[in-house]
């Protein structure tokens, strides 16, 4: 039996039934409508700073599998055929609750962004989780510098080296889209011709979906794998029961295969900026191949100055 033919009520109750491929393909077919669920409320709450914060989704995202596949709640489904529907309910009350806790604790920060204003903390595009916090934040900069990241465009115009400042532009393509003035300066920069520019950016921003799509193929895989570990941990926990040779070898072959699946899941929930190759970047630039490692050389040269720029700045305010 092939279980992505099984409409969703035999799905669900396949789960109900403890089906181990059944649960699988039930996350694999859910995932997608529980963290739209979860971003969707975050959105209501006006909590855009969240929707890039893969911690945070992450671990409300827990609490429901959690709940669904440890704790039964599944069988609370009135209409298995409308699960979708009621996965939604679930998602924006679990969403809530995590919301309601954590100001309860006050480890929510209390900061308003102006109306007429986008908070960088907001993701940078359509579907997008990294921001310009994330970018800077790789080059090491210190805490006490968010506060003027809201300033960061303005401080990017004043890096010294104009290479420099259009590889950083470029490694934000895929969140912050070049306008038209920016593309008609950077076809004047490198000497192309406006329109050759333009169809090298919209193969790169092709490029760039894909790996957007590869990620949240990962981030559902990353779900599957944290099922198999509570499974093996369940099963560990009933083999150390036993104290004979061999449930001492397959308790440690157990725990050999638990940490192979963790660190698959660790490369899976991986969060970095998605961005065009060093290669892609280069050829834009007018680099050649065996240089196009220069593109990370002045992408970190470029981030250390904006750090250089902002430290100043933030030292200037607090003398004033």
């Amino acid at each position: 039996m092939n279980l992505r033919d099984l409409s969703d009520e035999q799905l669900v109750h396949a789960c109900i039934e403890n089906n181990r491929g059944a649960w699988e393909e039930f996350f694999r077919r859910f995932i997608p409508a529980l963290l739209g669920a979860i971003e969707s409320t975050l959105r209501s709450y006006d909590r855009y700073d969240l929707l890039n914060d893969e911690d945070v989704i992450w671990e409300i995202h827990e609490k429901i599998v959690e709940k669904l596949y440890c704790r039964g709640i599944l069988a609370q489904c009135r209409d298995p055929s409308a699960v979708e529907n009621w996965l939604g309910r679930v998602a924006e009350n679990q969403t809530r609750d995590w919301l309601n806790k954590q100001a309860r604790r006050k480890r929510l920060p209390e900061r308003e962004a102006e109306k007429s204003k986008i908070p960088l903390s907001t993701p940078l595009g359509r579907g997008g989780r990294a921001t310009l916090e994330i970018l800077v934040a790789e080059s090491g900069a210190d805490g006490e510098l968010s506060e003027y990241l809201e300033k960061a465009l303005d401080e990017l115009s004043d890096i010294p080296g104009e290479k420099k400042l259009w590889a950083l532009r470029l490694s934000l393509l895929h969140y912050w889209p070049l306008t038209t003035p920016e593309i008609e300066n950077l076809a004047h920069f490198t000497g192309y011709a406006v329109h050759e520019l333009e169809g090298r950016l919209r193969d790169i921003m092709s490029h760039l979906v894909e790996k957007e799509i590869q990620r949240a193929k990962d981030f559902n895989s990353a779900v599957i794998l944290w099922l198999e570990i509570r499974n093996r941990q369940a099963r560990l926990r009933e083999i150390r029961k036993n104290s004979s040779e061999e449930g001492i070898a397959e308790a440690k072959a157990l725990e050999e295969e638990m940490e192979k699946k963790s660190k698959r899941r660790d490369a899976l929930m991986n969060d970095s900026l998605i961005r065009p190759s060093n290669e892609e970047i280069g050829k834009i630039l007018g680099l050649p191949e065996d240089k196009a490692q220069q593109v990370s050389n002045l992408l970190l040269r470029a981030r250390e100055a904006l750090q250089t720029r902002l430290a100043k700045r933030f030292a200037s305010s607090s003398n004033e």
